[in-house]
């Protein structure tokens, strides 16, 4: 059996839910959403629409991706960093003391749909004129309480892709009526480029398919995807034309053409009538069964304990020693889990933070998403502990 990292897009997915009503359900019900390609361009949107000065600054966390430093840098303002805990929670004390009079903006990360304490850094924000932008880009369909992440500061980005299993898609939510977004042009994504995507996330999902004859025609698909970008590569490289063909919305990679283009057709077709609840209650049981199951090893250590109500957790974290050996010894076997944010940007003066250095370098993800079965964990907790 093998055991996908994210939710697979199947046929069925593709083309029945285009006509179901849609759901409504935060941040889509408010009428304040743009929609991008993705969440990184929807973070430099939101940088552009403060319209920062080279003497002002972000404060930013230590721990985080790449994908989100990047527009930051591009912003050219200054960007200082604050401490993340290994139990992924803000040091609330030690970012407070970094504000400083050109201290333009707070961003925060709700790491893995997990909500940060915001009460005093909101109260700040909001008596200093400091601009606050929620990362949400792990917490679609979470929530603190009865609040829904992203709707405490005045802007927050949501990565769609990384709930629902979507080619392309990221939106911002602007809750402070002072902002809006420029935006000149809004951009259809190319549509090979799309193509490419469904192409890939239909044979990743075909390992479910019960028919034989599926499988291969979704493979055999791919294959023609793969020759088709092959050949429009080296297209691009003789005559160094655009390349909008070429644009994949994973990896590190911020490309300037893409900041204008729109969430794909595809994607917006999947997101009407995708059944939210059901996701989250997926999310949030096999998460709680993981706990359960891997409370006591003490082979590993458990930076999170519990899962609050209303979390809909992207995966449950284990810090293991050497896991990348891990977790190219489980993928070898088909069992892909998330050897996560691995990449250290250069920016980031990371010798000043060694916990983010240490959750950077030992953090593996188990996933938890929608598609997965007690049976397909189980045989993953199985070959994990034949690992450590």
């Amino acid at each position: 059996m093998k055991v996908s990292s994210k939710p697979s897009l199947t046929w069925e997915i593709l083309t029945s839910r285009a006509d179901r009503p849609r759901q409504e359900v935060f941040p889509f019900n408010t009428g304040r959403c743009e929609y991008f390609y993705s969440a990184r361009y929807a973070l430099a949107a939101a940088l552009d629409a403060l319209k920062l000065s080279p003497q002002q600054s972000i404060l930013m966390p230590s721990y985080n991706c790449w994908v989100e430093v990047e527009p930051a840098v591009r912003s050219g303002a200054k960007i200082d960093w604050y401490r993340v805990k290994t139990d992924f929670s803000i040091d609330e004390d030690d970012l407070l003391a970094r504000i400083r009079p050109e201290t333009a903006a707070i961003f925060v990360i709700h790491y893995l749909g997990f909500p940060q304490r915001l009460e005093n850094i909101h109260r700040i924000c909001t008596e200093r004129g400091i601009v606050l932008i929620e990362d949400c880009a792990h917490a679609l369909l979470s929530n603190d309480g009865d609040v829904p992440l992203g709707l405490t500061g005045d802007m927050a980005i949501f990565s769609i892709r990384k709930t629902v299993p979507i080619p392309d898609g990221g939106c911002l939510l602007i809750n402070n009526p002072a902002f809006s977004v420029n935006r000149p042009r809004r951009v259809r994504p190319n549509l090979f480029a799309t193509y490419f995507v469904v192409s890939e996330m239909l044979a990743r999902g075909s390992t479910t398919e019960p028919k034989r004859v599926n499988q291969m025609a979704y493979s055999c698909n791919f294959a023609f995807a793969r020759l088709a970008r092959m050949g429009l590569r080296g297209i691009h490289k003789i005559f160094q034309d655009h390349g909008d063909y070429l644009v994949y919305p994973s990896g590190n990679h911020f490309n300037e053409q893409v900041k204008h283009w729109m969430m794909s057709d595809v994607s917006s077709a999947i997101l009407r009538g995708t059944e939210f609840q059901r996701i989250k209650e997926r999310r949030r049981a096999n998460f709680l069964h993981l706990l359960d199951k891997l409370i006591m090893n003490d082979r590993i250590t458990l930076p999170i304990l519990s899962l609050p109500e209303g979390v809909s957790p992207l995966f449950f974290p284990v810090i293991v020693q050497d896991r990348d050996r891990v977790y190219r010894q489980l993928k070898d076997q088909g069992l892909s889990g998330h050897d996560w944010w691995g990449d250290f940007h250069p920016a980031v003066p990371w010798d000043k933070y060694p916990d983010a250095v240490y959750l950077k370098t030992n953090v593996f993800g188990f996933p938890v998403h929608q598609d997965l079965s007690r049976e397909s964990l189980g045989i993953m907790l199985a070959e994990f502990s034949q690992c450590l």
